[in-house]
């Protein structure tokens, strides 16, 4: 930080704003997906919000900076090209692009690669404006954001894989197939529907006892394949536990 200051980029009344702002730390949630590529975007630094970087999520600017492994050499690159920050020719030949994510729900933008070094100088300058080389846009499945934190709400993880999604808790593991979406509405609404009583949960028992090696001859009946699909049972368990 001392070099900021010795060489007159950073004012000392600047410092309680960089001790102020922190950078978050960047993930994709499972609902949100990627929109598209932009290239030579122009990009406001403050509006850059986190880093996939451990060094330097969940820090304050102040930190981030300080801790910065070529701090200097960064710094004397921005006074000998300070254009480089918004001229795509000067980059042409630097073999680290600046790459960023941007979150339309959110209109904030990620580092998820390389470029830690130049984009934390960018926002402790306050510099007005950058070109990006290119811009990665995700946006988010709103339904999908629903379910998964209804599921999340009454207790169970989950697992998304190629096929569907694997919901657990201490009591039951499920495999789900098929589109998210569709899957979990009917995983949620047997959830929400089933009557945990001592006299369904016997009546349960009796109807998988006599029907689990015989699930072909009953695939005609929805509530017998449900009771095995779904496993009701276990499903009562973790109902009973998190009502």
């Amino acid at each position: 930080m001392d070099c900021l200051l010795n060489f007159n980029l950073l004012k000392l009344d600047e410092i309680e704003r960089l001790k102020i702002e922190e950078l978050s730390s960047y993930s994709l949630e499972p609902w949100e997906f990627e929109v598209g590529e932009k290239y030579g975007v122009k990009v406001e630094p403050r509006k850059i919000k986190g880093t996939a970087h451990p060094s330097y999520m969940k820090k304050s600017l102040f930190e981030a900076f300080n801790s910065l492994k070529r701090g200097q050499s960064i710094v004397y690159n921005y006074i000998l090209s300070p254009d480089y920050y918004n001229n795509l020719d000067l980059r042409e030949y630097h073999r680290d692009k600046l790459h960023l994510i941007y979150k339309m729900h959110e209109d904030k933008y990620y580092i998820s690669g390389d470029g830690n070094h130049r984009f934390i100088l960018s926002k402790v300058l306050d510099i007005n404006e950058l070109i990006i080389d290119s811009v990665t846009e995700y946006n988010e499945d709103l339904k999908l954001k629903e379910l998964l934190q209804q599921l999340e709400s009454i207790g169970f993880a989950y697992e998304i894989t190629v096929e569907g999604i694997i919901v657990n808790s201490k009591y039951l593991e499920i495999e789900l197939y098929g589109n998210l979406k569709s899957v979990l509405g009917s995983f949620l609404k047997h959830y929400i529907n089933l009557n945990t009583s001592t006299i369904n949960e016997h009546l349960y028992r009796l109807k998988r006892y006599f029907t689990k090696d015989f699930m072909q001859k009953y695939a005609y009946s929805k509530e017998i394949m449900d009771i095995c699909y779904y496993n009701f049972l276990e499903l009562m368990k973790h109902k009973r536990h998190y009502s």
